[in-house]
């Protein structure tokens, strides 16, 4: 929108001098099929120092100011999340663990009570009550892998 409001005032103001586009575009410096396509409003994207130059050969001055975005609503947030993860989805899945640390437990029922515990912690947590965050224990952590199915000692 804004391109379009410079290329009316970058016309009117050669035509009100009585200059061709390609007198202009030698003036400034820039090729005439540059000056031509700035005024047609087809090259919003030129830099700040030409559009300022081809402006001031014609007497426009350009006046700057802070002009608020809107928003984002939450629908163009979460589309910009999801174009986020698209672009930097890699294809493979990355394992939270360490090298050395076992496999984890394979076993569904412990895995849903595992994240049971976790997930209510962490609202516990965030709901700002340090009686239900759980502590961790002095006793060295038990893994269970593929090999070994044993119940840890208690």
């Amino acid at each position: 929108m804004r391109a379009q409001q410079i290329a009316k005032s970058l016309r009117a103001a050669r035509l009100k001098l009585g200059a061709t586009q390609k007198d202009m575009a030698e003036r400034v410096g820039v090729s005439p099929r540059l000056w031509a396509e700035v005024e047609r409003g087809e090259r919003p994207n030129v830099s700040l120092e030409t559009a300022l130059r081809m402006l001031n050969s014609v007497g426009v001055q350009l006046r700057i100011g802070h002009v608020p975005l809107p928003e984002p609503t939450e629908e163009e947030e979460r589309l910009a999340r999801a174009a986020h993860r698209r672009a930097t989805w890699t294809g493979r899945q990355i394992a939270l663990t360490d090298e050395h640390e076992p496999p984890a437990d394979r076993d569904p029922v412990r895995r849903f009570k595992a994240v049971g515990i976790v997930s209510a912690t962490a609202y516990a947590f965030a709901a700002g009550v340090p009686s239900a965050v759980h502590e961790p224990s002095n006793r060295p952590a038990t893994h269970l892998t593929a090999r070994s199915r044993r119940r840890p000692r208690q």
